[in-house]
């Protein structure tokens, strides 16, 4: 088994939960209320999440992080909110090693491609662009699959490290833990507001 396999398969009844709970993005109920605030959500997650990532880069500059905080703040401006007003995670995941913060950043990235589905609801019930409020569902663009198998490369080698494919796993399994706790109690899953 692939180290994918078993990442998809450790996380899969959280991945399809949190699928779930963000249901609305891609039905009737979108509305640009409710994306602004899912967008703010995210950023309050981000910006803690990234900080906790950049050790990882930093110990290995092979690492394919790309920083999307920057993406978020550029949406929420162009639909006109503030992010330096806006409430940041006070409990991101607990990634104490540097296979946790390896199985985040499969966690991050994962969510980049999914992204595409979003940005194309986003754009069709919503009419933004990316240049204007979209920007951090559209992601890579057209490269983002290419970008996701060179994470996945990058994790598959990091994973046959002896023992490294557990606490990969349990890294991504944290991080969508803490990812669903707090978009819970920012009130932006189905059933929450």
């Amino acid at each position: 088994m692939t180290l994918h396999e078993r990442l998809r398969q450790a996380t899969a009844a959280q991945h399809r939960a949190l699928d779930h709970g963000l249901r609305y993005v891609l039905g009737e109920e979108l509305s640009l209320d409710r994306y602004n605030r899912l967008l703010a959500a995210l950023y309050g997650f981000h910006v803690p999440l990234e900080a906790s990532l950049a050790p990882l880069q930093d110990a290995d500059p092979a690492v394919p992080l790309v920083r999307r905080t920057a993406l978020l703040e550029r949406d929420l401006r162009a639909l006109g909110s503030d992010p330096a007003r806006l409430a940041l995670c006070e409990r991101p995941p607990e990634l104490a090693s540097a296979e946790h913060r390896a199985g985040a950043l499969y966690v991050v990235e994962g969510a980049c491609l999914g992204g595409q589905v979003i940005a194309q609801a986003v754009r069709a019930r919503l009419g933004l662009e990316r240049e204007r409020g979209a920007a951090f569902f559209s992601g890579d663009g057209p490269r983002t699959a290419a970008r996701w198998k060179a994470v996945l490369a990058w994790l598959e080698a990091r994973g046959r490290e002896a023992g490294a494919g557990a606490g990969i796993a349990e890294g991504a399994c944290r991080t969508f833990g803490a990812l669903a706790h707090w978009l819970a109690a920012r009130g932006v899953l189905h059933g929450h507001g």
